[in-house]
């Protein structure tokens, strides 16, 4: 089955207009979905690719998408879709030049979850990976508050957005 995705175009770049929903990896594995605290942070502990719904709410993955750990994000299966990949600095540097692109996001502010398995942030900020599989226990990725637009750090154990880039 081919999924079709809608991108918006930043310059040369098309990016998803949607955060990622998807529950399987490109070749076709199943990303193991985590409902619980215990079973996020189980997955964390143990490098295992997983993804949840903010707040383990099914509804809320209609509104924001779903949240990704780092491994899942950097897993050599392929969680972006077929043509589409996950964006990396210097995507999110081109992004950044143009203006209005956080206006962009700020539909999609899907929050995230912590390392012990707290939420936060849900329709408030969005938190969102960028691929850099070089990284020791930290990676960075972009945040969109009401208020502001910046570069973070998080710990691979955190669950963020996806938004994809066409190939």
């Amino acid at each position: 089955m081919i999924e079709k995705f809608e991108s918006h175009p930043f310059g040369e770049k098309l990016w998803m207009t949607r955060n990622l929903e998807v529950s399987h990896f490109r070749n076709g594995d199943v990303i193991r979905e985590v409902t619980s605290n215990e079973a996020y942070i189980r997955a964390g502990i143990d490098g295992e690719p997983a993804w949840c719904y903010y707040g383990d709410h099914a509804e809320n993955g209609l509104k924001w998408g779903k949240l990704y750990n780092w491994f899942a994000v950097h897993d050599p299966r392929g969680l972006a879709p077929e043509g589409w990949r996950i964006p990396t600095e210097a995507d999110w540097e081109h992004l950044d030049a143009y203006e209005g692109s956080d206006q962009f996001f700020k539909s999609q502010l899907g929050g995230s979850r912590g390392i012990n398995g707290a939420f936060g942030g849900g329709g408030i900020s969005g938190y969102w990976w960028q691929f850099d599989p070089n990284t020791p226990i930290r990676n960075w990725g972009r945040k969109i508050s009401v208020q502001s637009w910046e570069r973070i750090d998080g710990f691979k154990r955190f669950g963020f957005s996806v938004r994809c880039l066409r190939r």
